[in-house]
């Protein structure tokens, strides 16, 4: 089948309210986490691929969505992978590429699909740091000095990432953190933007190259308990 890619590669590259109260055009700030499927679909049209990840980075499959039908029979993947959405869009002259991940809200007397996390791939047309929110404009928030950042390197790959974090608190983006279901912790979630930084690219600064954006709520208590891990706060690049 002519249509159908499969991968298997080693790397690739404020009012909020109870879940029981939320309703389809709630969002966070950054405007597209917490989205109905329908919601994205008036705003970026229909999508051209499915993706399917079973592990980041290595083992993932992508294919027309007309296809869907005759090729995801054909997979061995665990049938609980999200299909995400792929979606290409061009932006101050830069092609991109959305990836949206869903998950149900079932607080709803009929259940409807939100997007719980999205990826912008920029790896054709890299930008400097400094320009992000010019052609990646959820990350217009993600520029002020007041912001928290993480370094860290992303594990299949090996690239810097540089995680931003929003100071905005709210519950909604706990429940989106928790596929649509009230926490039971008490963390203070907030928008967070992961960005990945091109290859070769060791320090982060304004100039920094950028190869992916990953859209996604998280919080500082989480964060800070990565530190084992390589989480290591620094100084918010945009402070100076």
């Amino acid at each position: 089948m002519n249509g159908l890619k499969i991968f298997a590669v080693m790397a690739f590259s404020g009012v909020l309210f109870m879940a029981s109260h939320l309703i389809g055009e709630e969002h966070l700030q950054d405007g597209m986490l917490g989205l109905t499927m329908e919601a994205i679909h008036g705003k970026l049209g229909m999508p051209k691929d499915y993706y399917l990840e079973e592990i980041p980075y290595r083992r993932y499959w992508l294919y027309p969505v007309e296809e869907a039908s005759q090729v995801e029979p054909k997979f061995w993947a665990d049938p609980n992978i999200p299909r995400d959405e792929m979606f290409p869009v061009e932006r101050a002259g830069k092609k991109l590429l959305y990836r949206l991940q869903y998950a149900w809200d079932k607080s709803q007397p009929q259940a409807v699909q939100k997007v719980k996390k999205y990826w912008v791939y920029l790896k054709e047309n890299p930008v400097e740091l400094a320009d992000l929110a010019s052609v990646v404009s959820e990350f217009a928030s993600g520029v002020k000095a007041d912001v928290l950042c993480f370094k860290s390197r992303q594990l299949h790959t090996n690239r810097i990432v540089v995680t931003f974090l929003l100071p905005e608190t709210s519950e909604l983006a706990g429940i989106i953190a928790n596929n649509f279901i009230v926490p039971a912790d008490t963390n203070q979630w907030g928008v967070s933007y992961e960005v990945i930084l091109c290859d070769g690219e060791e320090d982060v600064s304004l100039k920094s190259k950028v190869y992916e954006v990953v859209i996604v709520p998280s919080n500082k208590r989480r964060l800070q308990g990565f530190k084992k891990l390589g989480y290591n706060e620094i100084v918010n690049p945009f402070s100076s």
